[in-house]
């Protein structure tokens, strides 16, 4: 038997703890994620005991439960119950179903990926896979020149798994996140050999391939097979969340589940399962966007909650506003705002059943986001800050041919398999390394996530004004004996091969990763050698190679911020 609850407000609400709240992302990828639990044995932790189930004090207003034997019990603030969050009815469903679909045919982009005509089922699903992937935390506008040469490279998933690791890595350089080059290559193998290079159709089977979470399984299974299935992205989550007016925390295992339940109404039976999965994230991509969102072109704005609470929130009037030194003074206004002070003392009482009360959102007071307008959903949560590191770039090369000294890192780890220039970590101070070790407590799949980040454009880059951070070595230290001792000796079996002939500070490079702002001080090394030295059996590295300066981009995979070092020397 469900108990029934009253819920006295202690204190009289203010707006922000009455409505809602706001990555995207823009976020972090929910598959990244995903994947790294498959890796990883997860343990739950059970609930506290049934009194603190019932108890909990926040900040903000206090909400009393009162039971039918007169006991006061405190609860999360939520003033809401859960069904504020559901569908009303099969009827409000149908409404999204049909103005969504309606405003995809006509709004739809023409995108590379989406061209179906005339290709088999096993190829759509695989240029599909290709472009989510692609698509995860990069704008559309980069990814159709990198999905149209991968394309064009590797037209079927047999011609991908055939190919190597370099290869992959060549054709996705610059596009950041190097992990999921890796894990399409990986997958697409593992296709091959257990599904005979048949792409399954199914979630549950998809999960099982390399790289692939929820989110791709879901886009793959709808989007090229025209499965019932949902799919929860950035885009679909901030549509949702205002949609539906859900103040949480948007990475939280409760609030993804919401989503899922959320996206699964909307699909399960709707007619065209691809185009309505499609509609959803091209709205959250043009209109509904996460700073300017265009409410008054959304085909759903009588069914968005978030945007109604908007409409109905009026902004408090600044106290020194020069107005009311203008308002004429009469009995009526007096009587108007006695009128309102009286209506201040009125302590609402709502009833609610004590199972149906809202344990997800949360307060606004830590969003680092607006909090009063439909960009408050989803909520932002401030993120863990990034961690300063410096970084010694050596670039080594013969003058007489002009062949510059490259070394791939290691197959996990950041930037894996990629090629650099010699580089060395400036070791941290102590201060330093125990900001990272809090950072890491505070935010660890953050710190996980060892990829790179290029989610701004490059003129919102140069507008941006950042501080340098201080480089830890001074450039007396780098000298030829420095270079031959760090570098050289573990790099080949004789550093003896090889004469450095100067050593000069050309300039520095900052880079942002999602994790790391990386300031990297980079060094013109001109050698001479006459026959080219052997490497070192031991070395950690996997492979050395002498590369000319304009075969560097074509011939190996190389990062971003490594490009933009060689670039100082041209």
């Amino acid at each position: 038997m469900r108990k029934k609850i009253k819920i006295e407000y202690e204190e009289e609400e203010d707006n922000e703890n009455n409505s809602l709240s706001d990555n995207t992302e823009e976020e972090e990828d929910s598959d990244e994620d995903y994947i790294e639990k498959k890796k990883k044995s997860t343990t739950t932790k059970k609930t506290n005991s049934k009194s603190k189930k019932n108890s909990t004090t926040t900040s903000g207003s206090t909400i009393k439960v009162k039971e039918e034997i007169n006991e006061s019990i405190e609860l999360k603030p939520c003033q809401h119950s859960l069904t504020l969050h559901k569908f009303k009815s099969k009827k409000e469903i149908e409404e999204i179903r049909e103005s969504m679909l309606k405003w995809y045919e006509k709004n739809k982009r023409d995108l590379p990926w989406r061209k179906h005509d005339g290709l088999e089922e096993n190829v759509i699903a695989y240029r599909v896979w290709v472009s989510e992937i692609m698509l995860q935390q990069t704008r559309v506008s980069t990814v159709i020149e990198y999905f149209n040469k991968w394309i064009e490279k590797w037209p079927t998933i047999n011609e991908l798994a055939s190919t190597t690791i370099e290869e992959v890595n060549k054709v996705w350089s610059g596009l950041g996140y190097y992990r999921r080059a890796k894990n399409l290559w990986l997958g697409s193998k593992y296709v091959v050999e257990h599904f005979n290079s048949k792409i399954p159709s199914d979630v549950k089977t998809l999960l099982e391939i390399n790289g692939i979470g929820p989110y791709t399984a879901g886009a793959i299974s709808s989007i090229a097979f025209n499965k019932p299935v949902p799919l929860v992205d950035g885009n679909v989550i901030r549509v949702l969340s205002r949609v539906r007016s859900i103040g949480a925390n948007p990475k939280l295992s409760t609030t993804i589940k919401l989503f899922w339940e959320l996206g699964n109404d909307l699909v399960e039976s709707v007619e065209n399962p691809c185009n309505f999965n499609q509609s959803l994230m091209e709205l959250g991509a043009s209109i509904c966007s996460v700073q300017s969102p265009q409410c008054k072109q959304c085909p759903i704005q009588s069914n968005c909650q978030a945007y109604q609470q908007e409409k109905q929130f009026i902004k408090p009037e600044p106290k020194n506003s020069i107005t009311k030194f203008f308002q004429p003074k009469n009995s009526n206004s007096n009587n108007n705002n006695n009128d309102i002070e009286s209506s201040k003392q009125i302590k609402p009482t709502i009833t609610l059943n004590l199972t149906d009360i809202c344990k997800i959102c949360q307060s606004f007071e830590d969003s680092d986001g607006p909090t009063e307008s439909v960009c408050r959903y989803p909520k932002k949560v401030v993120k863990a800050k990034a961690r300063d590191e410096n970084v010694n770039v050596f670039l080594i090369h013969q003058t007489k041919d002009n062949l510059f000294l490259l070394n791939q890192r290691p197959d996990s780890g950041l930037l894996a398999s990629l090629y650099e220039a010699p580089s060395i970590i400036e070791p941290q101070t102590k201060s330093k390394r125990k900001i990272k070790k809090e950072n890491e407590d505070e935010d660890e799949d953050e710190e996980n996530e060892e990829e790179e980040s290029d989610e701004e454009d490059d003129d919102e880059k140069k507008s941006k004004k950042r501080k340098k951070p201080p480089t830890a070595t001074s450039t007396n230290k780098i000298t030829k004996e420095y270079i031959e001792k760090e570098i050289l000796k573990k790099l080949f079996k004789s550093s003896s091969d090889i004469t450095i002939k100067s050593v000069k500070s050309i300039g520095t490079v900052i880079h942002k990763f999602s994790h790391i702002n990386q300031t990297l001080t980079v060094y013109d090394c001109p050698c001479d050698f006459k026959k080219e030295p052997i490497p070192n059996d031991k070395s950690l590295t996997k492979n050395i190679c002498w590369l000319k300066l304009d075969e560097i981009q074509s011939s190996v995979g190389v990062s971003k911020q490594m490009l933009k070092c060689f670039d100082l020397i041209k």
